[in-house]
């Protein structure tokens, strides 16, 4: 596995089972070489890899989690995705949303992306939802993650934008350890990451 990153980041010497897999700090972006995770400042920076990622391999969808679901004008991501054509709508999946306005609540009932808010995970069970995104993403052609560390609630994680009643830690490595098992996940990045470098670290190397 390959981590792209343009600062410094802390990496654990192992993951959780124990294993110390060999990470290799890449300044070069290249999705065929492997599964690759990506750490950086900016959510929208995102919208860039998405589209170079949707250009190596096709029929891509994009699982989010964020606090927020990132379309109140043309310029968030999910617009910039859906109208430049970069991804379909319909392979688009967002969980952990808290915090919205009423435009992009429309936005997303009008073009029928699927979401889950916080409070439909915690009355489901973080389990029965990683099935659901779980059976969807299997559709997939490739599947590319992308985590704003704002999904995490503001007890575990120091954040632009901080929104109370998100995942805890745990619960975020729990879906990480889920969702990296699908076979056609190619690449993950995780935004947002203020000075969190060692917790970016952290969920980095729990991909592997």
């Amino acid at each position: 596995m390959r981590i792209f990153t343009e600062k410094e980041v802390t990496l654990p010497e192992c993951d959780e089972q124990g294993f110390s897999p060999f990470i290799e700090v890449s300044k070069i972006l290249d999705f065929n070489s492997g599964k690759i995770v990506i750490i950086g400042d900016n959510h929208k920076e995102s919208i860039k890899n998405i589209a170079q990622f949707s250009k190596t391999f096709r029929n891509c969808g994009l699982i989010m989690l964020d606090a927020h679901p990132d379309c109140k004008d043309a310029s968030d991501i999910i617009p910039s995705l859906v109208d430049q054509d970069i991804i379909d709508k319909n392979n688009i999946l967002i969980a952990g949303i808290r915090s919205w306005k009423k435009q992009e609540l429309e936005y997303l009932k009008n073009n029928r992306i699927k979401h889950y808010t916080m409070r439909e995970i915690a009355v489901n069970g973080l389990h029965e939802t990683s099935e659901t995104l779980m059976t969807v993403a299997r559709t997939f052609g490739a599947l590319y993650i992308s985590i704003d560390l704002d999904v995490l609630d503001p007890a575990f994680a120091n954040t632009s934008a901080p929104e109370p009643g998100g995942f805890t830690t745990r619960e975020l490595i729990t879906l990480i350890h889920r969702l990296k098992r699908l076979v056609n996940f190619k690449a993950a990045d995780i935004m947002e990451t203020q000075k969190e470098d060692k917790l970016a670290g952290k969920l980095a190397i729990e991909f592997y």
